[in-house]
């Protein structure tokens, strides 16, 4: 749908124009174009500003996550600025006709969080904080990646509303391991995260990556065609519509395997999505039991660390 944006935003198309006496950025650029961009804001922004990312994914040419892409391009330019992370249950098209709703912003400075939390805060869109970046950014990445084997799941008309329910707390399992294993702090996924749990099911009710898998279980249903998913994504693209867990199942599916950790669910997404493998709901369901008993098979840290830098 169409909104009118008030008169106090309006669009700059050039960029060194636009942010060259800022002292705070909020980066929301789709994953793949974020790390050009984000060369040249780390190249032109004044210093000591503060960039608060909002991309959701993983960088495809590194693998990387962007706040962890933003901060190795400061390194490289010797330039000095804080770098923080903003997700949370935000379903675009509710916030901005005032439904009521949470987001979080991770950032190490909380006077950072204080300043942009006056910027955008609301009676009914309340803004809560966190020190951990890293964390925040993989629960917004992999968030996608998990509502899309929701939709499958659901899409298929074979999965009972039981075992719907217990889906999320598998992915939650799975992802709080795959959160050590990066340095994140484990209470960023427990069940009263904004950043993760509410978030997960927003976008597993309402959002494009849940459609997606949906729509993925009814043409394998209908059709039956190898590498459905592929074909979707195509007919997605033509509509313009991106869907970030599709890359990101790919990277990270690759980061997990290159730290020797096999998280069952997260694999099997990625067969559906990458591997070429029809929709098989009976063996999703079978690897999502799996995970019960799943374990990641290198060492996981006893203390998550929290730097959002390295």
């Amino acid at each position: 749908k169409e909104v009118a944006l008030p008169r106090s935003v309006r669009p700059e198309a050039d960029l060194r124009a636009a942010i060259g006496d800022t002292s705070l950025i909020l980066v929301v650029t789709p994953s793949k174009y974020f790390h050009a961009l984000i060369v040249k804001i780390v190249e032109y922004a004044p210093e000591g500003t503060d960039l608060i990312i909002a991309t959701k994914g993983f960088i495809p040419e590194t693998g990387l996550l962007p706040c962890q892409t933003a901060q190795r391009e400061l390194d490289r330019m010797g330039r000095k600025m804080s770098v923080g992370a903003l997700s949370g249950a935000n379903l675009a098209h509710e916030i901005v006709y005032g439904g009521a709703g949470v987001t979080q912003i991770a950032c190490e400075n909380y006077e950072t969080f204080e300043r942009l939390r006056t910027l955008i805060e609301t009676p009914r869109f309340r803004v809560v904080y966190s020190r951990d970046v890293i964390g925040t950014a993989i629960a917004a990445a992999l968030k996608n990646v998990y509502a899309i084997g929701f939709g499958v799941l659901e899409g298929s008309k074979k999965v009972p509303e039981n075992f719907l329910a217990t889906y999320a707390t598998l992915v939650t399992a799975e992802i709080r391991q795959f959160g050590l294993l990066l340095g994140a702090i484990p209470e960023t996924f427990d069940a009263e995260s904004q950043v993760w749990m509410a978030d997960l099911l927003a976008t597993c009710r309402g959002g494009r990556s849940a459609t997606f898998g949906r729509d993925l279980a009814e043409m394998d249903e209908k059709h039956g065609k190898s590498r459905p998913a592929l074909l979707l994504l195509e007919q997605y693209r033509k509509k313009k519509i991106a869907i970030e867990g599709y890359e990101a199942a790919r990277l990270a599916h690759r980061i997990a395997t290159q730290r020797g950790f096999h998280p069952p669910i997260l694999g099997e997404i990625y067969s559906i999505l990458h591997g070429g493998k029809q929709v098989d709901v009976d063996a999703f369901v079978e690897k999502c039991l799996d995970a019960l008993g799943a374990k990641a098979t290198s060492s996981v840290p006893s203390v998550a660390r929290h730097r959002t830098t390295r």
